[in-house]
């Protein structure tokens, strides 16, 4: 089982990401959450497999938290961006 987590400050975003793994047998969401602290929060006490992570939010970014990077916080780090790229 691949846990992940899900980082994104619009809520419809993580719930259509969910959705579409939800029908995914080898995937499990530990949390979904809408900004960078929560995630550093989450990823430390519940060290997922991967952080899906929206590279473009208030405050902090899915690029590189505090402290360091998402490797220190998940054994298989992946973040993703915006579908229309860096022009929205």
């Amino acid at each position: 089982m691949i846990r992940l987590v899900l980082v994104d400050d619009e809520s419809i975003v993580r719930s259509g990401i969910a959705l579409l793994l939800s029908g995914e047998p080898d995937f499990e969401i530990i949390a979904d959450v809408g900004t960078g602290q929560q995630a550093v929060q989450v990823a430390i006490a519940q060290r997922p497999d991967v952080v899906i992570a929206d590279v473009r939010m208030p405050g902090m970014d899915g690029w590189k938290p505090p402290g360091g990077s998402w490797t220190r916080r998940a054994r298989a780090p992946m973040t993703a961006g915006h579908p229309c790229g860096s022009s929205c």
